[in-house]
């Protein structure tokens, strides 16, 4: 018999408000990033990494925006000033100082951004951590800042779960824009698909095979 602790058994009824939503962000990202990686002819872990640096304070649909007009300009873009544009995009200077560090040296900083990235790219037991996950545990759990105890927490109740923890993650993060967002659930899940709806038509390619 498995058994939950006080903090896994709030979790699990905070669970109930999506229990009929299908929530599969990281598997339609990875199945994006394919396809993108076919059409531009670049390496999926290159495209992985540049979603995963613009996402932070960004929107999901800002987060895939900049990521589709840095693949644009680096396919257009030649010689030692290839890279320039970047200055010109509309985010903050810290992500755009990152996205030249990595197209350049092939590496990025920041906690959040690495385990990201990895979610992106694989089944990892890396857990994302972002500001919105952050508000969960403070505000629903009364877990304040404390970075280490949430990615374990979130790791423990995803094996007792059977469940990947991205998979649980990306449902906490769900939960806490539904609890501590501007949107309530039911827009926020339709201003989501309607993003990849957009984007997988950019490569010619219908939302339907995917959901």
């Amino acid at each position: 018999m498995v058994r939950y602790n006080s903090v896994e058994k709030k979790i699990l009824n905070d669970l109930k408000l999506i229990e009929n939503i299908n929530i599969n962000w990281y598997q339609n990202s990875r199945k994006l990033i394919e396809l993108l990686s076919d059409k531009y002819k670049i390496d999926k872990d290159i495209i992985a990494g540049i979603i995963a640096i613009t996402s932070p304070r960004n929107t999901v649909k800002h987060n895939l925006k900049l990521t589709l007009t840095v693949l644009e300009n680096l396919t257009l873009s030649q010689g030692k000033d290839r890279l320039s544009f970047i200055d010109n995009l509309p985010t903050l200077t810290t992500i755009k100082k990152n996205l030249k560090r990595f197209l350049i040296k092939g590496y990025f900083n920041g906690i959040k951004i690495n385990a990201f990235y990895n979610n992106l790219i694989n089944d990892t037991i890396d857990v994302t951590v972002d500001i919105w996950i952050y508000r969960y545990f403070e505000k629903r759990l009364g877990i304040i800042g404390n970075w280490g105890k949430i990615v374990n927490t979130i790791i423990r109740l995803s094996e007792k779960l059977n469940m990947k923890p991205y998979e649980l993650q990306e449902r906490l993060w769900i939960i806490s824009k539904r609890l501590y967002g501007k949107n309530k659930i039911a827009k926020y899940y339709l201003d989501y698909l309607k993003t990849y709806e957009l984007y997988f038509k950019h490569v010619q390619v219908s939302l339907d095979k995917f959901i």
